[in-house]
């Protein structure tokens, strides 16, 4: 998948696109060193210093192999996946996933993440409100059996 090439021109647009981006970005080389993050990622993750930062430390269910170079779980092929994502403290959150290999030297690996806790957290109370409506209703037309 071409996404940018090599020339100054796309960089500097990609940069900005990422920079102003409502979602995480970040990239990480072939060892799965972690080399750019966007603002909103610095701030919902708490990394602020990316020194030895590696995308397993972000996202757990990733890592490295040392034989390949390649992630393990995290597929590069652009489509959406849920995971969870870790904070530097430690806490988490349940995230959409997307990942995709470049052409470009500067970010070989780009990782698009968004937080989907508060969406999950409200589709089960949704579901919880359903089930309760659902017996709820059962009781009554129960009871109305029994009085006719």
């Amino acid at each position: 998948m071409r996404w940018w090439g090599n020339d100054m021109g796309n960089e500097k647009l990609f940069q900005f696109i990422i920079d102003n981006a409502l979602e995480i970005f970040m990239s990480h080389d072939v060892q799965g060193n972690v080399i750019m993050m966007n603002h909103v990622g610095h701030e919902e993750l708490g990394y602020y210093d990316l020194c030895n930062i590696k995308i397993s430390d972000i996202i757990p269910e990733t890592y490295i192999d040392s034989a390949s170079g390649l992630a393990d779980k995290m597929e590069y092929d652009g489509k959406a996946r849920e995971m969870m994502v870790y904070r530097e403290n430690m806490t988490c959150f349940r995230a959409l996933i997307k990942g995709i290999i470049t052409e470009s030297e500067c970010y070989p690996y780009v990782v698009m993440i968004k937080n989907i806790s508060e969406q999950y957290s409200l589709e089960k109370i949704a579901s919880k409100a359903t089930e309760e409506a659902e017996s709820a209703s059962k009781v009554k037309n129960e009871f109305v059996a029994n009085v006719t």
